[in-house]
């Protein structure tokens, strides 16, 4: 079960010397009324150097009745320890620096009989990945910190919820959860040509079902028109399976594409490309990958397309829209980063990338799945067993294509796609679940997005 985020919007300030001691009072008096309890302990973990703040917070705990415990660090230890004595709880004066969070917080356990672990704010003992307690809320300011989704943290933390006031600076550079209140673009006055003459190119002997998935989710996702291009050997597979995209075909070998020596002038009629998917690895797909690149045309890359760029990411400095779909391991062929530092924080690795390719759209898939361009980054925090499956990936690289065919704002377009994709896996068991179950509930997903 995935951890559950909320927001909570704030707008009064209550009687406070600062917004952030106001939201912190909230955030006691939600916790009385949650927890129903009038005797309940509460460790607090908190790496505030406002005292004033540190000291407002546990009067009002106090005035509520529940015993705490008050963990922190500074050259104010002796007046904290001094003002709080009239309290029922404990003081833990000056720690070094470097085990500070992992001594508050075996402390906070200690102290507290591990009932229950609230952290607040300033969280930066979790950026190693390394929690080893589980945390029933952690309240955070304004935007939601990485390092709080990498996977082992993820699992100690029953319930993030995000405090956000736009009095209040951002404490950590974070990320945003995507806004799942998609308006559905429909315009009931275009013809097929304004939504898209879109080019999949893909396939082969070994994979043809890839592209044919793909293909089936563009047009279930409201693609325009599209054009199949894949290699001679598996048209007659595709032609059973497809009765509404066009197909085009390039001389194949050993079951690949041979080659597309007049790929420019195919690419001519179409307004968007999407490539790699059942494509296979080999010479030949590289050079393609990279007169695509080379193009004018508004780009969707993944799979195989992905391992072809591994040796030529310069050409992802292209004037044109690149969104590209890896998953962690696709993900080492875009960076100079191994598989293991990817997972260790993927939401700094998509920043970065997102900094250095501003051009492009980047949808990192793992158990959430990332989207950044230009610094801007969110993510879907809704694992699902459904999806883990091969082909899940060649849907949604045809639910990509079609939401980029609705002439929106690319950005957004890429959240609907993965918004859509991964609702789509709700309905259905998890295990017996085929990625044609995906691709037949997305018109249901739809639905509900009016």
């Amino acid at each position: 079960m995935p951890l559950e985020l909320e927001h909570i919007y704030q707008s009064d300030a209550y009687k406070a010397t600062s917004i952030k001691e106001a939201l912190t009072f909230k955030i006691v008096a939600a916790l009385k009324e949650e927890y129903e309890l009038k005797d309940l302990k509460i460790a607090i973990v908190s790496h505030d150097k406002n005292l004033a703040l540190a000291l407002s917070v546990f009067r009002e705990l106090a005035s509520f009745d529940i015993s705490f415990t008050y963990l922190g660090n500074g050259d104010h230890g002796a007046m904290a320890k001094k003002e709080l004595a009239c309290f029922e709880g404990t003081f833990l004066k000056e720690l070094p620096d470097a085990d500070l969070y992992i001594l508050n917080l075996e402390k906070a356990i200690e102290l507290n009989d591990q009932k229950t672990l609230v952290a607040i704010d300033e969280l930066t003992y979790f950026k190693e990945d390394n929690l080893e307690y589980d945390i029933d809320r952690c309240f955070i300011f304004n935007t939601y910190p990485s390092y709080l989704f990498t996977k082992n943290n993820y699992s100690h933390i029953k319930k993030i919820r995000l405090i956000e006031d736009s009095r209040l600076d951002s404490y950590h550079k974070g990320v945003r959860l995507i806004d799942e209140n998609f308006e559905l673009p429909v315009n009931d006055l275009g013809n097929k040509g304004d939504f898209g003459l879109s080019l999949l190119i893909g396939g082969s002997k070994r994979m043809h079902g890839a592209i044919e998935m793909a293909a089936n989710a563009a047009y279930r996702m409201g693609v325009g028109t599209l054009t199949l291009l894949i290699p001679d050997c598996i048209y007659h597979e595709i032609a059973l399976k497809n009765s509404f995209a066009m197909i085009l075909e390039g001389e194949s070998k050993d079951g690949y594409f041979k080659e597309l020596s007049d790929l420019s002038d195919l690419l001519a009629p179409f307004d968007l490309i999407g490539a790699g998917n059942g494509m296979g690895r080999n010479s030949t797909n590289i050079k393609i990958i990279q007169e695509l690149l080379l193009s004018d045309k508004p780009l969707v890359l993944d799979a195989d397309a992905l391992w072809s760029i591994k040796n030529n990411r310069d050409l992802l400095r292209r004037d044109q829209l690149t969104v590209l779909l890896p998953h962690l391991k696709e993900m080492t062929y875009l960076c100079d980063k191994s598989l293991e530092e990817i997972k260790k924080d993927p939401f700094k690795i998509a920043y970065d990338f997102s900094l250095d390719y501003p051009n492009a759209i980047l949808v990192l898939k793992s158990y959430i799945t990332i989207i950044a361009q230009k610094g801007h980054v969110s993510f879907l925090n809704k694992p699902k067993r459904a999806l883990a499956k091969g082909g899940s990936g060649d849907a949604l690289m045809g639910i990509v294509m079609g939401a980029l065919s609705q002439n929106e704002d690319p950005f957004r377009m890429a959240e609907l796609a993965v918004f859509v994709h991964n609702k789509a896996a709700e309905y259905g068991n998890a295990l017996s679940f085929m990625v044609d179950d995906l691709i037949n509930n997305i018109p249901k997903v739809l639905e509900n997005l009016k």
